[in-house]
């Protein structure tokens, strides 16, 4: 048991918020802590996301102690042992101590413990093995504290254990390297040699997973600002996952440019470095992960618009048809080809192309003469062609001028 002492004022804003939650299980006789990755944030002063607790009760003890003061439980885990309160309007999960007693990669049966070593060794990592309580004492079981300053991110006990126990924990591992693994002079990173061992050789567990966790996590490393750092260490993890050898050329050229615009949304850039591993065979990407109708349109427009090469009307036009969100991610790809594109290309809104099919309808433009969708795209296209200038009178009376000719076979709108 130690002292905290570096970053008290992370610490204590922590313990702040999570006051209230301890008082009530100190005042019902039991201990709770902080736990997990709160705690590993607050040692290095980052922000913390969520906050987690232990405590040394079995989940129906927890629901009476909160019940009893008046705070509504969620039983969000409860086979697990976990439930959720909500105080100030922040949620806390209240876990149970446990230890697994059978495992199976995928799935845990567990026990509630009052040992609270028996629940750190459960863990993943020893980073992620620390508890504080509410004066600000750290309890670390396996040198985690010690690790998260040398840069380590290695597994509690045996790595081929901790991986048997959960598969997923392969794409944990890289996922934690990139985040907390020291860097040498090169910059590059420097992984525990057993652990990355462990996971190498244990890799091929990767195909027991659900599509939906092995997103969940694949996401998260593509989000990060550097994952080449991490993604040149698992070759082997994109060919299990994918059946095909990932290619990392086009991702590092856009990430080398510092000026790269998906950035700016994280989701945006995971899917963006995603498309970009395997930019000619996004098939693969859609049929082993399990993407939303909104993932998987991300990535199936950059597929359709990456051979466009750049101009102002090829910009607009995608900007129009796409939104903004596709085309930084087709302007990354672009650039990173070779393609030069202004800097402030989206420092303002794209103007919004000025008619509808019922203003063409109101005009008189209706069937039987021409087919309103292939009118509007036509003038859609010149309207870009004319980099956005062209007025409502103006559209309108270049849809007069071509009614009968259809879409006009020098249009630029075809590969959109």
């Amino acid at each position: 048991m130690q002292r905290f002492d570096v970053h008290t004022a992370t610490l204590a804003s922590t313990l702040e918020i999570a006051g209230p939650v301890l008082r009530v299980i100190k005042a019902a006789g039991q201990e709770g802590r902080l736990v997990g990755g709160c705690v590993r944030d607050a040692l290095l002063g980052h922000k913390i996301a969520d906050i987690d607790i232990a405590i040394d009760a079995v989940p129906e003890e927890t629901i009476d102690i909160f019940n009893s003061a008046g705070i509504k439980v969620v039983p969000t885990g409860l086979k697990h042992g976990t439930v959720t309160v909500v105080q100030g309007g922040t949620p806390f999960e209240i876990t149970s101590l446990r230890q697994d007693v059978a495992t199976d990669g995928r799935h845990a049966v567990v026990s509630f413990t009052k040992d609270w070593k028996a629940d750190a060794a459960r863990r993943d990592f020893t980073i992620n093995a620390l508890y504080a309580d509410d004066r600000g004492y750290i309890y670390d079981y396996f040198g985690g504290q010690s690790d998260l300053v040398q840069g380590i991110v290695r597994f509690i006990g045996d790595p081929h254990t901790r991986i048997r126990e959960d598969h997923l924990r392969i794409l944990r591992y890289f996922r934690f390297a990139l985040r907390f693994s020291r860097t040498n002079e090169n910059g590059s990173l420097e992984l525990d040699a057993p652990s990355l061992q462990a996971v190498n050789e244990r890799v091929a567990l990767l195909d027991s997973l659900s599509k939906e966790r092995v997103q969940s996590e694949l996401l998260k490393i593509l989000e990060d600002p550097y994952p080449l750092k991490i993604l040149r260490f698992m070759p082997d993890v994109f060919y299990i996952l994918f059946k095909v050898a990932p290619d990392f050329e086009l991702l590092g050229n856009i990430l080398s440019r510092p000026d790269s615009l998906a950035t700016r949304r994280s989701q945006c850039a995971s899917l963006r470095n995603l498309f970009a591993i395997y930019p000619r065979n996004v098939g693969v990407i859609k049929h082993n992960l399990k993407l939303s109708r909104e993932q998987c349109g991300f990535i199936s427009a950059l597929h359709q618009i990456q051979d466009v090469a750049y101009s102002p009307a090829n910009l607009l036009a995608i900007r129009i048809k796409h939104g903004d969100d596709i085309a930084r991610g087709w302007a990354d790809v672009r650039t990173a080809i070779g393609d030069a594109l202004p800097l402030n290309a989206f420092d303002s809104a794209a103007p919004q192309f000025p008619l509808l099919g019922r203003d063409l309808i109101s005009a008189g433009l209706e069937s039987p003469g021409p087919n309103i969708k292939k009118l509007l795209q036509a003038c859609e296209d010149w309207w870009c062609e004319s980099d956005g200038s062209p007025t409502r009178e103006d559209c309108l009376e270049w849809c007069t001028t071509h009614r009968h000719i259809g879409l006009p076979t020098d249009s630029p709108g075809g590969f959109l």
